[in-house]
């Protein structure tokens, strides 16, 4: 199958879109956050994403990729759209117990983010409309922008979605097929009743959010295979765009 390939980095300079502190924040509904169930269960947990163990090898296959004549033609469209990208949503005391607070953006803050972009006029747009948009040169709305939250946490279903139903912004969800089921993760449930409203959009993230840039094209492949397989035999999505886990990417 081909994809559409849309590598989503949106890390840096995201404080600088919010301009704003915490000493000034937004509106946030303490009474709906305080609704919001916090887990018995704190097993610690180890998220997918940090990637010490090879993360010089991850640097350097993407170097090289990024070096690629190919991926930097003058004349290539470009358009100037900002994209956000989180992991875990949740209160911060709560990803601590976990083992994960360094992925966690707290839900009230993110609150406040969200509460952010509606005020000031942005517009959530999903990932296929971006690559649409590079492909065909279609106008985008005014202040456009992409949300990203990978992985497929179940607090992106928790907080993450709740706060994309109330403030009707599109939400784009990677998901790595392997892991769902899995503690700590959505599963084919929650991502079947979140495909049901407009401001969910899922995405592929490999099958076992496998680092792309240091695998063969034969694992590549196995990979997109299974979790394109996956997505549509559980979602009846056939998913167009796949995101590299770690940023991991090489030609």
């Amino acid at each position: 199958m081909r994809f559409y390939l849309l590598l989503l980095l949106g890390l840096l300079g995201f404080f600088s879109l919010f301009e704003y502190t915490l000493s000034h924040p937004q509106s946030t509904s303490a009474a709906l956050l305080a609704q919001l169930p916090v887990e018995d269960d704190l097993t610690p947990l180890v998220s997918p994403t940090p990637v010490w163990p090879f993360a010089e090898q991850l640097f350097e296959a993407s170097d090289e990729a990024k070096s690629d004549p190919l991926l930097s033609d003058p004349d290539d469209y470009c358009l100037d759209v900002p994209v956000v990208m989180y992991h875990h949503i949740q209160p911060l005391q709560q990803a601590q117990l976990l083992g994960h607070a360094q992925l966690t953006v707290d839900s009230k803050i993110f609150e406040e983010q969200m509460a952010y972009l509606v005020d000031h006029g942005y517009t959530a747009i999903s990932a296929e409309d971006l690559v649409n948009a590079l492909k065909t040169h279609e106008a985008l709305p005014e202040k456009p922008i992409v949300i990203t939250i990978d992985d497929g946490y179940i607090d992106n279903y928790t907080y993450a979605f709740m706060m994309a139903k109330k403030y009707n912004l599109i939400m784009n969800f990677m998901i790595s097929t392997d892991l769902v089921g899995k503690h700590d993760y959505m599963t084919w449930d929650h991502l079947k009743e979140m495909t049901q409203s407009s401001v969910a959009k899922i995405y592929n993230h490999t099958a076992s959010h496998a680092p792309i840039g240091l695998q063969s094209r034969g694992e590549i492949a196995g990979e997109l295979n299974r979790s394109t397989d996956a997505l549509r035999s559980n979602l009846d999505l056939d998913v167009r765009i796949f995101t590299y886990p770690y940023g991991s990417f090489s030609t």
